[in-house]
């Protein structure tokens, strides 16, 4: 779900998959939703109006408005909109960017921004296109720590909030818990970035290294087969479907010619993104896709793929499989 509830706002420059996009054309760090409000913490009392020892949070454009459950502030330290921005901007001090994505969700309980950065351009490479973004985030409810990462998923809801927040093998990955001095402990990102710049050309170095190792058409259906059946167990009438389905990606996909490995991880990739579950809504196809079991088929290809012993053995078990 994408939980952008009547509190909260999602802004961009295009619209995002949920339909619930602001569209603002001068979007940038000084310009955007989370200038318009920030965090006022207000201390609980008890009965006898003594201090409780717990607060509350708050918000600036509207008092009635509270996020989150009461908490301790000697364990838990909020990082409003002010600082979450500031630190943005001290990560991306002197780099040339745009602002892609800004907005919170669950009721302003979650804040978060995407950001394209010279040097981590979209790049196309066996005739894909990637896009990879700078993300932060930061939880005002308690539900998330601080965190910042390089993805090829832009944050525009709680789901890529949710992906981004729990993703493995990225470029940028930090994540701080909300305690005292926190910031201060927040790592120099520009040296991260300058990591993850380096990551993204390895996997541009991946995908052509697969373009060029070629595959004859049986070949790559007995790949398809064994990596889609994964066991000897008897094939179901549905499974044999999805592997000529994903064999016809192979040979006539967009971008494909279906002569090496690169067309068959494109023509994973296409089915675990657009056909998988086409009945189901956008959000859940989305959802399957960049954070559930289509996210971990398409990894798991990749990997498959560049691992010449793992190929041949799923060579190997499709041909066992189709026989």
């Amino acid at each position: 779900m994408h939980r952008i509830e009547t509190l909260d706002k999602h802004e961009a420059k295009k619209m995002a998959w949920h339909g619930l996009t602001e569209i603002r054309e001068d979007l940038s760090l000084d310009r955007n939703w989370l200038r318009d409000w920030d965090l006022i913490e207000r201390p609980l009392y008890d009965e006898s109006y003594n201090p409780a020892g717990y607060s509350i949070l708050g918000c600036s454009d509207d008092s009635k408005i509270t996020i989150g459950s009461p908490y301790n502030p000697k364990t838990f330290k909020p990082i409003d909109n002010e600082a979450f921005l500031d630190l943005v901007y001290d990560c991306i001090a002197g780099t040339d960017h745009e602002l892609e994505s800004v907005g919170s969700v669950r009721n302003r309980g979650r804040v978060f921004c995407s950001i394209k950065l010279k040097g981590l351009e979209d790049y196309a490479t066996g005739g894909r296109e990637f896009k990879p973004y700078l993300n932060f985030g930061n939880g005002h409810d308690k539900s998330s720590v601080l965190w910042v990462n390089t993805s090829n998923v832009c944050t525009v809801c709680d789901n890529t909030f949710r992906f981004n927040l729990d993703a493995k093998n990225t470029g940028v990955s930090f994540k701080l818990r909300h305690t005292k001095n926190a910031m201060a402990r927040f790592p120099d990102i520009a040296k991260l970035v300058d990591g993850a710049i380096g990551v993204h050309a390895e996997f541009k170095h991946a995908f052509d290294r697969l373009s060029e190792m070629e595959v004859k058409p049986v070949t790559a259906k007995r790949w398809i087969a064994g990596f889609e059946a994964k066991t000897l167990d008897e094939v179901s009438t549905h499974k044999r479907n999805r592997i000529d389905r994903i064999d016809d990606l192979f040979r006539n996909g967009k971008g494909n010619n279906g002569n090496d490995r690169s067309d068959l991880l494109s023509a994973v990739t296409d089915f675990y993104t657009h056909e998988i579950a086409k009945t189901s809504s956008l959000g859940n196809r989305v959802y399957n896709s960049e954070m559930g079991k289509g996210a971990e088929r398409k990894t798991d290809a990749m990997s498959n793929l560049l691992d010449h012993g793992r190929f041949e053995e799923t060579v190997a078990l499709g041909e066992l499989v189709m026989n």
